[in-house]
């Protein structure tokens, strides 16, 4: 599988309530058959960068805001924020090809 970019914005922090918001285009996504990378920056500055395996990803879940749509990552890394949502307009396509490159969906 080619690596899939996305950009859009991201939340983050210990749940939906006590977190921290960015906005698109703050954030990017990247999807390989192996791993998933988002990150909170713009172009070259990569201010936080968070790296999955794909075995540390329990599941990827849409999550919707009050006018935003999202990935949910619930993940098993404890170094990272337990609440982890990358927003999107193309949250359907995001979370195919996670799909074909084997991570666990919820819906």
């Amino acid at each position: 599988m080619a690596v899939r970019v996305a950009y859009g914005g991201l939340r983050l922090g210990e749940s939906f309530w006590r977190a921290a918001n960015v906005t698109w285009p703050f954030a990017s996504w990247k999807l390989s058959s192996d791993s998933l990378e988002v990150s909170l920056g713009l172009g070259p500055i990569c201010l936080r960068r968070f790296t999955f395996a794909r075995t540390e990803v329990r599941v990827l879940r849409p999550c919707n805001g009050i006018l935003s749509f999202g990935v949910q990552i619930e993940h098993t890394k404890a170094k990272y924020p337990p609440f982890i949502v990358f927003w999107s307009f193309t949250v359907d396509r995001l979370l195919a090809d996670a799909e074909l490159a084997g991570f666990p969906i919820s819906s």
